[in-house]
């Protein structure tokens, strides 16, 4: 009888610790080296945190430094067909005073990130990396790859409509 109860008791505690699991966030660290700008907030150079929840289309990205979150901002998710080589965050030039940070790839993961194109200034493109060599070139409004680089430099234009 007490056999019977401390099984339960095991398979009852392993069941919640699965669960709970389950519905965590997934997360990773990033390196930002100059100041960037995430939805309206500038972060500056440091170690970061990024935590999101689901596997997309959409979802909402939390940035932490520390226990202190410093931005929420929406990302669409992209699927890599290889995982990524290292972290690398990617950034669009502005006039103002940060560059807009548009996309973050975290390393040994196939997922990578296009951040919310709205804060996008119009005309921007965005290069992502394809594998070893190969590079995308990335309308971030229409989210569609308009080019490809290959090694050795041959662009293929895979549409033509911009």
């Amino acid at each position: 009888m007490k056999f019977a109860t401390f099984f339960k008791s095991i398979v009852l505690g392993l069941s919640l610790i699965l669960a709970a699991s389950a519905f965590a966030a997934t997360k990773d660290t990033f390196q930002i080296g100059n100041p960037v700008n995430v939805n309206g907030t500038v972060l500056k150079p440091g170690e970061y945190t990024v935590e999101w929840d689901g596997n997309g289309p959409h979802v909402v990205l939390s940035i932490l430094r520390g226990t202190h979150l410093s931005a929420k901002v929406t990302a669409r998710v992209v699927e890599l067909k290889t995982p990524a080589e290292k972290t690398e965050v990617i950034e669009q030039q502005s006039t103002g005073r940060a560059n807009i940070l548009t996309g973050i790839q975290l390393q040994g993961k196939t997922t990578a990130f296009e951040l919310d194109a709205s804060d996008t200034p119009a005309g921007v493109l965005l290069v992502v990396n394809q594998g070893d060599a190969d590079l995308g070139i990335v309308d971030p409004s229409s989210a569609q790859q308009v080019a490809r680089i290959v090694e050795g430099g041959t662009k293929q234009i895979v549409s033509a409509a911009r």
